[in-house]
């Protein structure tokens, strides 16, 4: 699930806030927090559901 909104946020950096610089606090908001959460959709990606999970991933 994590990888199938990594493409989503980068469509908005590049098409919505790409213009508008890094930071998110200027005026129509900057790539920096798209951009975050692109990092760390893929960082959960990478490492998985974890111990503490509330739905684990089937595995077989």
């Amino acid at each position: 699930m994590a990888l199938a909104l990594i493409p989503l946020l980068l469509g908005t950096i590049v098409l919505v806030h790409g213009v508008n610089g890094f930071f998110f606090d200027g005026t129509g908001g900057g790539w920096e927090y798209p951009a975050f959460w692109s990092i760390a959709l893929l960082v959960l990606a990478l490492i998985g559901d974890g111990a503490h999970t509330l739905v684990p991933t089937r595995r077989n």
